[in-house]
């Protein structure tokens, strides 16, 4: 009985360690896994986005082509960065140049990229940032921080 113990019990653990294997390199090509498009879609993307465009409402794309070439401040002190007591407080900004932004939204860090708009709503690329500017208040709502715009 000894002896089939002894060659059961091998096999087991390699079983274990090759499902723990697996298992791991299964995470972490789900968690590297990026999506890509075909040419022709991304094509199309880019041509449903410009048709939204034109078609919006005269106010939004006044609103739109306002934003494209201006300077926002945060309405309220945010963290802008760390110093040797903690955090820093003081404005976030947002700079908009045609497509392309930059800005400092939180943190240290600096943050650039390019954004489409319809509708007043600005879809920021590869980013989960949202954004929406609204005409009465005159106020861009950036990821939950507002901000108005500088002269």
């Amino acid at each position: 009985m000894k002896n089939t113990q002894r060659g059961i019990a091998p096999i087991i653990i390699a079983l274990i360690i090759a499902i723990i294997i697996s298992g791991g390199a299964s995470i972490y090509f789900l968690s590297t896994k990026t999506k890509t498009v075909p040419q022709q879609n991304q094509q199309q993307t880019q041509q449903q986005e410009s048709n939204q465009q034109a078609s919006t409402t005269t106010t939004a794309a006044d609103d739109c082509a306002l934003i494209a070439t201006s300077h926002f401040r945060s309405v309220n002190n945010i963290i802008v960065g760390m110093g040797p007591n903690g955090a820093v407080m003081g404005k976030g900004y947002l700079d908009f140049q045609g497509n392309a932004f930059s800005g400092q939204t939180g943190g240290d860090v600096l943050i650039s990229g390019t954004y489409t708009c319809a509708q007043n709503v600005l879809h920021i690329k590869n980013s989960n940032a949202t954004a929406t500017y609204d005409s009465d208040s005159k106020i861009l709502l950036w990821d939950g921080v507002e901000y108005v715009r500088a002269p």
